[in-house]
């Protein structure tokens, strides 16, 4: 379209008329400013949503809290949790007080779950992609990427291979009666 515009200029301009043409051109370096214009704020906003991707946890080290990226935590590794984040690993609560979580992403449940700190069982541990929906809590981290059970929902659904529908089952042998009798007397 720019190639077609800066023609139609060229030929204003031999034809003699200068104005049409720098008409012409004026719009066309406006469109290549506004469009560099727009692709630098693209840019911007990309580049911020990127620095937000990231999830990050509250961990504390060696006696001190600091704040990583969650994929940098590893098994046995002690997060802080509150009300709205996110859980970055499978992890069991060592402290909280009626602490609750969305468990909806994996049980499909509305309502939030209860925990209880120090209790076993893995109805009491928290699981990575769920969020604190009450309270605060302090949990060790049990498993990391993969090994959680988000992780091996993903696996499962990777390994598996999709299967015929039970239609597809049930009329597998009517079809291929179907498509082998009409050659039958042709034989």
């Amino acid at each position: 379209m720019v190639q077609l515009l800066m023609g139609a200029s060229s030929l204003n301009a031999l034809m003699g008329k200068t104005g049409d043409a720098l008409s012409i051109l004026a719009i066309v370096g406006l469109n290549a400013f506004l469009g560099a214009y727009q692709e630098s704020k693209a840019d911007q906003a990309l580049r911020a949503l990127r620095q937000l991707e990231v999830p990050r946890a509250r961990v504390i080290r060696e006696g001190q809290t600091r704040d990583i990226e969650a994929s940098r935590l590893v098994p046995g590794d002690i997060i802080l949790l509150g009300s709205g984040d996110g859980v970055p690993a499978d992890s069991r609560i060592l402290e909280g007080q009626e602490v609750e979580a969305d468990e909806s992403c994996l049980t499909g449940e509305s309502l939030p779950v209860p925990k209880e700190p120090d209790a076993h069982g893995w109805e009491n541990c928290l699981f990575m992609g769920t969020s604190l929906t009450r309270s605060r809590a302090k949990a060790l981290v049990c498993a990391t990427g993969m090994a959680t059970q988000m992780g091996h929902i993903a696996a499962m659904l990777q390994d598996r291979s999709p299967s015929p529908a039970p239609s597809d089952k049930a009329s597998a042998p009517w079809g291929n009666t179907c498509s082998i009798y009409p050659w039958g007397p042709a034989a």
